[in-house]
């Protein structure tokens, strides 16, 4: 056709997601279609795999009776995959009972809060030697605060203040790296896979920061870049615990071994003594 007619429904372009999330497409319904649900699909793919990364982590931790880090690990796992669900491209509108827009905004930032806030403590019980507590604690309280507001207030209330507060955020984002190389110098363990996994997951959310601030217009890129953070740490926990069976492994066969050899000398001395006696 020559003329093409557009319908748009447009909202308060103060809120964040008042107007348009991305720029306009035009082109064959199935092609745009096709791309939209293959986006659709890979977050999901994505998502479902960090997902069961922290359900795993998160009873391997319960079992190791309490392991605060592998806990911290699967929270913080579990919380990226909630996250995933209700930020862009939206995949909750494919779940089987409906949420409303708002509550579903309220999740994307209480989620992200949290999830921010499990990852400032997993830093902590890795580095406690190396972190100032009151900075640690700072950061939790004002994380818990604004994931307390996301869900008493509404979106243009939050949305707002997170904004305005994520500056105090990028001031631990630099701390918490020089923390990490501080423990790479001193040839810590976990240093070297923490410091690509917070350059990995501070890259996605600087990038999505920009992008809600309509600075930069790109892909939501904070759920790949965390996913890559993620398997990046269980390669390197499932690497130390595996060393650690190797290591309880090699001890035992050891200890077997002594009390061989222990065995064996206390039947020689009761054979001698036998001999003595006779």
């Amino acid at each position: 056709q020559q003329q093409v007619e557009l319908a748009i429904q447009l909202s308060s372009f103060n809120h964040i997601r008042g107007g348009f999330s991305g720029g306009i497409q035009l082109g064959e319904w199935h092609e745009l279609s096709d791309q939209y649900n293959l986006e659709r699909l890979i977050v999901s793919f994505v998502s479902s795999i960090v997902l069961v990364v922290g359900f795993l982590a998160l009873v391997i931790g319960v079992l190791g009776k309490g392991e605060k880090m592998l806990l911290t690990f699967g929270l913080f796992s579990i919380g990226v995959a909630v996250r995933a669900v209700f930020s862009v491209p939206f995949v909750y509108h494919d779940l089987p009972f409906d949420i409303s827009y708002i509550w579903a905004t309220k999740m994307e930032y209480v989620s992200t809060n949290v999830v921010f806030l499990l990852y400032v403590w997993f830093i902590y019980l890795l580095f406690k030697a190396l972190v100032s507590k009151i900075i640690i604690y700072g950061s939790v309280a004002i994380l818990g605060a604004l994931a307390l507001i996301s869900l008493l207030t509404e979106p243009v209330v939050f949305q707002t203040l997170f904004f305005h507060t994520s500056y105090l955020m990028m001031a631990f984002v630099i701390y918490g790296v020089v923390i990490i190389i501080v423990a790479l110098k001193r040839k810590i363990e976990m240093a070297k896979p923490l410091f690509l996994g917070v350059l990995f997951v501070f890259t996605g959310l600087i990038f999505d920061l920009l992008s809600g601030m309509g600075m930069i217009n790109l892909p939501p890129m904070s759920l790949f870049t965390i996913a890559a953070n993620v398997m990046l740490i269980l390669f390197f926990i499932g690497n130390r615990y595996a060393n650690q069976l190797v290591e309880v492994k090699k001890l035992n066969h050891e200890l077997l071994e002594m009390n061989k050899t222990l065995d064996d000398k206390v039947q020689l001395r009761t054979k001698e003594l036998s001999e003595a006696n006779n």
